[in-house]
């Protein structure tokens, strides 16, 4: 049979469906059929994923993503053309477009608030090593560092998480989200920016005790 269906891995579609039939006429045992049935629904399932991921990022990015009724007529459409899995990041991207998620997902762009929030977690992280190897200031210097720490941290990947849901992992950024939002320019690390908090408040510290 492997004569019949040669490079099943560079078939198009039409030649996927043409080896379907010839499978299915050809005289051999069920089993090694279905071996081969299942190696071809696997070639058409990549195709289909691909022209399904392409259709619907179409759709979501000709979407007004702040009107719930375009919303859940996408969320339709979407559902009703798609053979595979692939629709599945776009219906979550469109689940998710309420004003609050679309804020967010700008915030993050913008860059800002993001870069705040991850400056402010290092400086706690760095805070709390230091006060292990250096300070020794007591666990409560060392509680409140790491607390400062997580809750940025997890602040800070609220924001990521929208902007990746929204973007569905930055392969269709929808316009509301970049529109009269500019990035910011403050290119330097969140960890560079932290270096000095932390070395400050370290001093301070130190020379409260």
């Amino acid at each position: 049979m492997r004569r019949l269906c040669p490079d099943i891995a560079l078939a198009d579609e039409q030649t996927c469906n043409a080896y379907l039939d010839a499978v299915n006429f050809y005289d051999a045992q069920e089993k090694n059929k279905q071996m081969f049935r299942d190696e071809i629904n696997k070639r058409l399932d990549i195709i289909w994923s691909v022209e399904d991921d392409l259709a619907c990022k179409t759709v979501y990015l000709n979407t007004d993503i702040l009107s719930d009724t375009d919303v859940q007529k996408a969320i339709r459409h979407i559902k009703e053309k798609s053979r595979t899995k692939a629709h599945e990041p776009y219906i979550e991207a469109l689940k998710m477009c309420t004003k609050n998620d679309i804020n967010i997902a700008r915030k993050y762009r913008r860059g800002i608030v993001p870069k705040w929030y991850a400056t402010v977690a290092w400086t706690g992280l760095l805070l709390f090593l230091l006060n292990i190897i250096l300070l020794n200031a007591g666990a409560w210097v060392g509680g409140i560092a790491l607390a400062t720490a997580v809750i940025f941290s997890i602040r800070y990947l609220l924001l990521q998480s929208a902007w990746e849901t929204l973007t569905v992992k930055e392969k269709a950024i929808h316009i509301a989200l970049t529109r009269e939002n500019p990035k910011t320019g403050l290119r330097a690390p969140a960890f560079l920016l932290s270096l000095p908090f932390a070395i400050a408040l370290s001093v301070a510290i130190y020379l409260l005790l």
